[in-house]
């Protein structure tokens, strides 16, 4: 073919190619341009390392197309929540709020005795009155009072601790405080009358305080006195009987003068 004839073709098919390639652009992206005017050969295909098919299970999923709003038909598959394990946290217990202490409490007591118990008109009797705080706190304003009844004739009064007043037959002592373990002892002497009927005579003292706690209950003692009635008269020695240091040499005599007696018959028979 004439170079000029082979110069046209080629106008021809570029023309051509021009005209045809937008509608093949559109219809085909991927077909190959009709450009090339040589046969290149193409290299060999290099093996290409497939990786083996793994047997996961994929889920087909529906996508949405040119604006359409498609719902998927993936599964949601929500893990299970693990719930933690309680923590054993220890509670602080609450401190209750301290105990007021009860302010300490006495209980001082009093005990009263008579020596002798009981007597005649003209015996002398002695009462003794003990005021004692065994408890742990002083006991405070100790007063003990006694009214000696009238068959006794007071003949004096005394007390350890304090003060103490005779009025007629009323003994008032005033004591104060007595320490924790102390003890107070107050001492009435008397008389029985003569005057004095038979029988029994009560004597009672009572303590007052102002001891915190003290029980009223023990601060009373009470003592009893018997009077029997007056003493028999001295019986005076008999008359006309052998005063008795005489018996024995008399009963000594007469055995003697009876053994010669009857010695004297046998010396005869």
């Amino acid at each position: 073919m004439p170079r000029h004839a082979w110069w046209l073709l080629s106008c021809l098919v570029l023309a051509a190619w021009m005209l045809v390639a937008p509608a093949l652009g559109s219809a085909a992206p991927n077909a190959a341009p009709l450009l090339a005017l040589t046969d290149t050969p193409s290299p060999p295909a290099t093996p290409t390392n497939r990786t083996p098919p793994t047997n996961t299970p994929v889920t087909p999923t529906s996508t949405a197309t040119r604006g359409t709003l498609t719902p998927t038909n993936t599964p949601v598959t929500t893990p299970p929540t693990k719930t933690p394990p309680p923590k054993h946290e220890s509670t602080p217990t609450p401190t209750p709020p301290p105990t007021p202490t009860p302010p300490p409490t006495g209980d001082p007591n009093l005990h009263k005795s008579v020596d002798p118990s009981s007597g005649f008109p003209g015996d002398k009797i002695t009462f003794t009155i003990v005021a004692r705080n065994d408890s742990s706190i002083p006991a405070t304003d100790v007063v003990v009072d006694d009214s000696i009844p009238g068959v006794f004739e007071i003949t004096g009064a005394s007390t350890s601790q304090g003060t103490v007043d005779v009025n007629g037959q009323h003994i008032h002592a005033v004591i104060g405080t007595i320490p924790p373990g102390g003890a107070v002892t107050i001492r009435i002497t008397t008389v029985i009358r003569a005057d004095a009927l038979p029988g029994q005579v009560d004597n009672v003292a009572v303590m007052t305080t102002t001891t915190p706690g003290d029980n009223p209950g023990n601060n009373t003692s009470i003592v009893t006195v018997t009077i029997p009635g007056p003493p028999p008269p001295a019986r005076l020695p008999r008359t006309g009987v052998a005063a008795p240091w005489l018996v024995l040499p008399t009963l000594l005599a007469f055995a003697a003068l009876v053994a010669g007696l009857a010695l004297r018959a046998r010396r005869r028979a």
